[in-house]
């Protein structure tokens, strides 16, 4: 009797404390996921009941209260919660019969015989194979459509599945011993050979941890974010403003010498060194237009045609110098409204009789409407606190691309917290979102290239690239770095225990530092935005996770834009699976369609619990 309340009360520790202890020395030494280690302790337990029933030393009453006191502790609400949680049933229910195990956990004396139903949804699981079939609804979801804004991974969904399916079977077991021993307590134990039924179940359990686990190991690990289906090209919180843009300036004001005696194609790279009468730098700094006369470099010059009619922005749009440029021919560049009065420009014959003509330029001026910065500081979680990261994004604050992290608490077997249930699932950055860490500082001319990066003409490449962690390894730290002058992607990787979840204090920062890489090449880009189909359908990017390739910012196509706009533009969203769980690497890729920018944006490779799984 004192054998039984000891183990009770030791069982009942384990549970309230989430299991984030060994339960026994084999435990420790192999890595096994949560489900498998409930199915270790409730074997142990169940072995203890029977031969407690089978030592008769204890009164009937008693053993009878024993076995319904283990078995709804083991199987209470709360110790299932990581695997078969209120959005996980909901999740795959469609594959699954569950409404009998909901009436169980209600605890509904009527309807017990769970027993058919397991063994109805394990024959479909073998014959049907109901992972192969998440598998490819997984990997089958789409961008276009409107109500899709996660693509998950489907390695990581057969996994929740296994657990899922794991947990009904040892519900179902377990229910069916429970009644066995009751009945072995009342009539006898002599006609109760528990073993058969333990290695039938050992049998099931064995087969669907094998499916399961050769269905994982091939499965996808990504998990990425489509665009945004409500976001403006305007909206300057996905840009890099004022970085390369559309400029008109006459040869004459390209040099020191106010000379036509060139051309356009001359001016590589150059700067605005006066505006002469008459021409329209003239015009708009005698009209006070001054801010749409560049400032910095003037690079890519060429001509055009002599002729034309600009449009400039109205001095509010912080981001555009033009709306429009129509050439004498007809030729049009950008938008076709103009908000404020056109100026007609004409190149013109000097006094000295050479041809001064309007070239169509690139004007590279940081000035305070230019938000071109990337943070080179880390966002780490707190180790101190047992926390990895579960999500990423890169937010825009105080003109500054920067990373910001979902943490979560690391736990026992391959867990994490989930989201509090009174959190939104939100993925646009917030405060209030859930436990998140972003950055937050003001540029220090002092500080550039150590706490920044600055685009420029020059130094405008991201590397697009994935970096993983090595084995027995979670992320626990974000940055960008620069390599060989280009934006490159660092991860922090931190040591752990994956049975007890203890994170070690041994980290290290990983990239991929190949230096050998494609240009990815945008053609004839105009500003992204949606385009609707209809009520369900929406045009939306499509990514390219093709490996060693980098991306040049770059300004938006002269016809279609003016070459007022930077592309691409920067997902800003935050990237999470909607169950958290454990990463293994981070990856920086582009996504676009044919004739648009696209987006830059992360995506989240999962951690692989194949090699975890019926150990």
């Amino acid at each position: 009797m004192n054998f039984i309340r000891s183990l009770l009360i030791f069982t009942t520790i384990i549970l309230a404390n989430n299991f984030n202890v060994a339960f026994e020395d084999t435990t420790a030494t192999r890595k096994t996921v949560h489900i498998d280690v409930l199915i270790q302790r409730y074997m142990v337990v169940e072995r203890s009941l029977w031969n407690e029933i089978r030592g008769g030393q204890t009164r009937p009453h008693e053993l009878i209260l024993n076995i319904r006191n283990v078995h709804d502790a083991t199987f209470s609400r709360e110790t299932l919660a990581f695997v078969m949680s209120d959005e996980i049933k909901l999740r795959f229910a469609k594959y699954l019969n569950l409404s009998v195990f909901e009436s169980y956990l209600r605890d509904d004396q009527t309807n017990r015989n769970i027993s058919n139903v397991i063994l109805s949804d394990y024959n479909s699981t073998l014959t049907n194979d109901l992972f192969e079939e998440i598998r490819k609804d997984t990997e089958s979801q789409s961008c276009d459509n409107r109500s899709t804004t996660l693509i998950e991974s489907s390695n990581h969904n057969i996994f929740l599945f296994y657990q899922l399916f794991i947990a009904l079977m040892l519900i179902s077991y377990a229910t069916e011993q429970s009644r066995n021993m009751m009945l072995a307590v009342k009539h006898g134990v002599a006609d109760y050979d528990n073993k058969i039924l333990t290695d039938k179940f050992n049998d099931h359990y064995k087969r669907i941890g094998y499916l399961a686990m050769n269905k994982i190991k091939d499965a996808s690990r990504d998990v990425w974010m489509c665009d945004l289906d409500f976001y403006i090209k305007e909206d300057e919180s996905i840009q890099i403003t004022n970085l390369l843009q559309g400029y008109v300036e006459n040869e004459v004001n390209l040099n020191k010498e106010s000379s036509c005696a060139g051309s356009c194609e001359d001016y590589k790279y150059a700067r605005n060194r006066h505006c002469a009468p008459g021409t329209f730098c003239g015009d708009q700094a005698v009209n006070g237009s001054k801010s749409h006369i560049c400032t910095g470099t003037i690079v890519d010059c060429l001509f055009v045609e002599s002729d034309m009619t600009i449009c400039p922005s109205l001095d509010s749009n912080k981001r555009r110098r033009y709306d429009s440029i129509k050439y004498s021919s007809g030729r049009h560049m950008g938008r076709f409204f103009c908000g404020r009065e056109r100026y007609e420009v004409e190149s013109y014959l000097s006094i000295w009789l050479s041809y001064c003509s309007y070239c169509f330029c690139y004007c590279d001026a940081d000035t305070e409407n230019s938000e071109r910065y990337f943070s080179l500081r880390p966002s780490l979680s707190d180790i101190s606190k047992n926390k990895i990261i579960t999500g990423v994004g890169i937010d825009k604050r105080n003109g500054i691309f920067s990373w910001s992290i979902t943490q979560s608490t690391l736990r026992s077997n391959g867990r994490v917290d989930p989201l509090p249930k009174n959190i939104t699932r939100s993925y646009l950055p917030s405060n209030l979102s859930a436990d998140e860490v972003y950055q937050d500082f003001v540029l220090n001319p002092n500080s550039e290239d150590s706490d920044y990066r600055k685009l420029s003409w020059q130094n405008r490449s991201i590397n697009l690239a994935t970096v993983l962690v090595p084995q027995g390894s979670v992320i626990t730290g974000i940055r960008f770095a620069i390599l060989k002058n280009h934006l490159n992607l660092e991860i922090r990787a931190t040591r752990f225990d994956f049975n007890t979840g203890f994170l070690y204090d041994r980290s290290e920062w990983i990239s991929n530092k190949n230096e050998r890489r494609t240009a990815l090449l945008l053609d004839r880009p105009e500003p992204s935005h949606p385009i609707p189909i209809n009520s369900e359908l929406c045009k939306r990017s499509i990514p390219d996770f093709t490996q060693n390739q980098f991306i040049k910012f770059r300004p938006s196509d002269p016809d279609k834009d003016a070459g007022q706009t930077t592309v691409p533009f920067i997902d800003t969203q935050m990237v999470r699976p909607k169950e958290l769980t454990l990463l293994s690497g981070i990856s920086i890729y582009y996504k676009g369609r044919p004739g648009f920018g696209g987006f830059i944006a992360p995506k989240l490779i999962v951690y692989d619990m194949s090699e975890h799984l019926i150990n």
